[in-house]
């Protein structure tokens, strides 16, 4: 029966011994490596998906934030007083929200119409309007808050994709299973969980309390989610989700063109929410096929502050009395080559009037011979200006007839602010000049 056969195979091992361990070795760094190959080949599919259900989920919040609160300061305050509470206010601008399909100016255009429609158009009011639109508002301790009805419209619209984890932990822990050896189900799902970052749908209070209480206006057209993924929400998308959270604790180990490669990533998916068109190759790599230079520009210098925001939130670039430092390799003069090839902002200045005094043969004979004309002051509009956008200063030129404003000096970005009342502008001595 042989010596392994008769004593068993874990004493034969055991008596073998290096001999054994040569012979094992080798075969458990195989399944090792097929293991570590599929379980990164799982992670490369998905993450980019729960990435983008992620992003659109941000954009969607973000854009709902804001309407609900204007719908409520426009429409439901107006028509309902102090009727409602603040959460039952909330519910109302939802329902208002989502039966105009979706977008405010569908709001202000049935009212107008509804409006110029009546048989008094000068007593038709916003509480006219929403009376008509939803049967008696209801006041309800039970009613959701922003952020559960924000939470649940998200998650409705942009649901993460469905993965069955239970099987796929089988599946990974049988190509490290052996005779002598059983891959622990719970380190691989929890190995899976932290590199994928899945969590199980959450339990969101979903319930409207106008599901079954609406008259049925038509809706001026359907929800368009592309209305929630496009403009400012490009740049919120962006900002939390250039780096994984294991990225995070990476600092100091950002390689040769990490910084480069995660820009132009982000600026593809940044033009293609513009609207550009683009075209892939093989390799992932991306060429534009026709998108307006407005677009192009913004999407750039979308992607270029959101990346420059992250380095600094991620401590991979920190301040000092000596200005910028890179303390993960690489990362600010990566950001440098970036900035130098990427087209900067026009610097937004203060513009100011002044009085000026009319001589020669033209001046008005009358007593009053002066006027006032606008001038640009050439100081930074800190109200205006941003941190970690990319600016230059533009001059204007004149060819025969034409003329155009044209960029000149270096390019910089402000990196702080400071408070001013109850607003934060930009800190002027946090300039940052790229050379």
């Amino acid at each position: 029966m042989g010596l392994f056969g008769s004593l068993g195979t874990f004493r034969g091992l055991a008596i073998a011994g290096g001999a054994a361990a040569d012979v094992i070795r080798p075969a458990e760094e195989k399944r090792e490596a097929r293991y570590n190959d599929a379980f990164d080949k799982f992670v490369d599919n998905n993450v980019p998906r729960f990435m983008e259900a992620r992003q659109k989920r941000i954009a969607i919040k973000n854009s709902l934030k804001g309407q609900l609160n204007t719908i409520v300061a426009k429409y439901v305050k107006p028509a309902s007083g102090t009727a409602l509470n603040v959460n039952s206010q909330f519910e109302l601008a939802e329902k208002i929200l989502f039966t105009n399909g979706g977008k405010i100016e569908n709001i202000d255009k049935a009212f107008l119409q509804e409006q110029k429609n009546s048989a008094d158009p000068k007593s038709y009011t916003v509480s006219s309007f929403v009376n008509n639109l939803v049967k008696n508002p209801k006041n309800s301790d039970d009613a959701r808050t922003l952020e559960q009805i924000i939470d649940a419209r998200a998650y409705e619209i942009a649901p993460d994709p469905t993965i069955d984890i239970a099987s796929k932990v089988e599946s990974l822990a049988g190509y490290k299973d052996s005779a002598l050896y059983t891959m622990d189900r719970g380190t691989v799902k929890d190995r899976l969980i932290a590199a994928t970052g899945f969590t199980e749908p959450p339990v969101l209070k979903s319930n409207n309390l106008y599901d079954t209480n609406i008259l049925g206006t038509a809706s001026a057209d359907k929800f368009d989610m592309q209305s929630f993924t496009q403009g400012e929400n490009n740049l919120l998308i962006q900002e939390n989700n250039i780096y994984t959270q294991n990225e995070n604790k990476k600092i100091g180990q950002y390689g040769v063109g990490k910084v480069g490669t995660e820009f132009t990533r982000l600026a593809g998916n940044a033009l293609k929410a513009k609207g550009v068109q683009l075209n892939y190759d093989n390799q992932g790599d991306w060429k534009i096929l026709a998108g307006r230079p407005k677009d192009i520009h913004e999407a750039y210098l979308d992607t270029f502050s959101a990346t420059t925001k992250n380095l600094f939130d991620n401590g991979a670039i920190k301040t000092s009395k000596d200005g910028l430092v890179s303390i993960a390799k690489n990362a600010l003069s990566e950001l440098t080559a970036i900035a130098n090839i990427t087209v900067s902002e026009k610097l937004t200045t203060q513009m100011a009037t002044r009085t000026i005094t009319n001589q020669g043969p033209t001046a008005p004979t009358s007593d009053d011979s002066s006027n006032t004309e606008t001038y640009d002051t050439g100081k930074v509009d800190v109200f205006a200006t941003k941190p970690f956008r990319l600016y230059q200063r533009y001059r204007m030129v004149t060819k025969g007839n034409k003329q155009t404003f044209v960029p000149y000096g270096d390019k910089f970005m402000f990196t702080a602010t400071i408070k001013s009342g109850n607003r934060d502008i930009i800190d002027v001595t946090s300039k940052h000049i790229f050379k």
